[in-house]
């Protein structure tokens, strides 16, 4: 009994190496706002699994639970080769797509500054039945989506981060000739610390106005409450986006944002 005592005490120094930062450091506290990509990864060595669901929007009516018994799901894998470079594999139900990134922190990690400044890299399949496509010849690249954001972060005061992220989006099949493949996009987010262990969080997306498309008369924005706990966080959403992937959730409209057209969401995250 006393072996085994003296092991869980040898023990409690990394357990408490392996929890999640709650000091100044709001900008590095989890992966993602409630969608978006913030600019931290979970540090070398530690991997990160992630559960994303969102119901059904609320203008579904009693007969759907007002929006309870739709959903879509998102499981991700995000592992730390460095303290800077982060890669991530998921799986959404939403268009069966499969994503795989990496995420490479250019500035601020290390240097003890405010700023961050992140480069986050990704590639998209959407899985699909060649059948539902409706296109002959279909090639396999017509499944493809590429995304690359930067992702500038700041602290603002220890309780408020806030962070800009312009980028861009290339669409391998658009739905009509006219439609440009390459889709300019800025999205932004901020966090709140209401509490050590409670978080405030806020994000939008949109695309950019070009020659050749205009900017979203809906884009994507989310509210937030995000619970730390040891190596878990629980974050609760309100927000008007139905798809959790970057390739898509800023180049479509989604619902507006009104009481009959937002969804609830959660993400559960567990770090080792």
């Amino acid at each position: 009994m006393r072996n085994a005592w003296l092991s869980l005490l040898a023990l409690c120094p990394w357990a408490v190496l392996a929890q999640f930062p709650l000091g100044e450091e709001l900008g590095h506290q989890s992966l993602r706002i409630v969608n978006q990509q913030a600019a931290s990864g979970p540090g070398e060595g530690h991997l990160e699994f992630f559960i994303q669901h969102r119901f059904g929007d609320f203008a579904q009516g009693a007969y759907n639970a007002f929006g309870l018994d739709q959903s879509q799901i998102r499981l991700g894998l995000d592992y730390g080769l460095s303290d800077r470079l982060t890669l991530g594999l998921a799986r959404s139900s939403w268009g069966k797509t499969s994503n795989g990134y990496f995420k490479y922190q250019l500035a601020g990690l290390r240097e003890n500054r405010h700023w961050d400044l992140t480069w986050l890299s990704d590639v998209s399949v959407n899985g699909e039945a060649s059948n539902v496509w409706g296109l002959e010849p279909f090639y396999y690249s017509h499944r493809l989506r590429y995304v690359h954001q930067l992702i500038v972060g700041r602290r603002w005061t220890p309780r408020f981060y806030a962070a800009v992220v312009p980028g861009v989006v290339h669409i391998n099949l658009v739905d009509a000739a006219s439609d440009p493949n390459d889709l300019l996009t800025l999205s932004a987010f901020a966090r709140y610390r209401v509490q050590p262990h409670i978080n405030l969080t806020w994000e939008m997306q949109n695309t950019l106005p070009s020659v050749s498309g205009a900017a979203l008369t809906s884009p994507p924005m989310a509210l937030g409450m995000e619970f730390i706990e040891g190596l878990h966080i629980f974050q609760l959403s309100l927000g008007n986006a139905l798809s959790m992937n970057e390739a898509y959730i800023s180049t479509a409209n989604q619902g507006e944002w009104n009481a009959a057209h937002l969804r609830v969401g959660f993400n559960i995250v567990r770090r080792w």
